[in-house]
């Protein structure tokens, strides 16, 4: 796992592993589904294995929620767009709990538009 660094008025964060788009269960406990913690948080979507992402989000609530309920099978508009347009079984997500969820989200988006020149496909600024 790698660690999360932004600025120092914001504590260390550590980043799950990468986990397939496809283990991101609807429901909380089924089984085989990748262990998405119900705390506040940023996350990142992107193709397996590419640098760059094509989503960074955040919550102020729950990253379960969020990425689960939201994004894979709700009406989140970003998650819409997935389904839509990508092949789903190529993307990956990871998560990094955080209380400064706007503010590293702010640092993540940043930061790409640093390396690669624009925000990820899905991202709003």
């Amino acid at each position: 796992m790698e660690k999360l660094e932004v600025h120092p008025d914001i504590p260390v964060a550590q980043w799950s592993d990468w986990h397939a788009w496809s283990s991101l269960c609807i429901r909380k406990g089924d089984e085989g589904c990748a262990p998405v913690p119900d705390v506040p948080g940023v996350y990142e979507v992107r193709r397996k294995g590419q640098p760059d992402r094509i989503d960074i989000g955040m919550t102020e609530d729950s990253l379960n929620s969020r990425l689960r309920r939201a994004l894979v099978k709700g009406t989140h508009s970003a998650g819409k767009r997935f389904r839509d347009s990508q092949d789903l079984s190529v993307l990956e997500v990871r998560w990094c709990p955080t209380r400064k969820a706007r503010e590293v989200e702010a640092y993540l988006k940043g930061k790409h538009v640093a390396e690669f020149g624009r925000l990820p496909t899905y991202t709003r600024q």
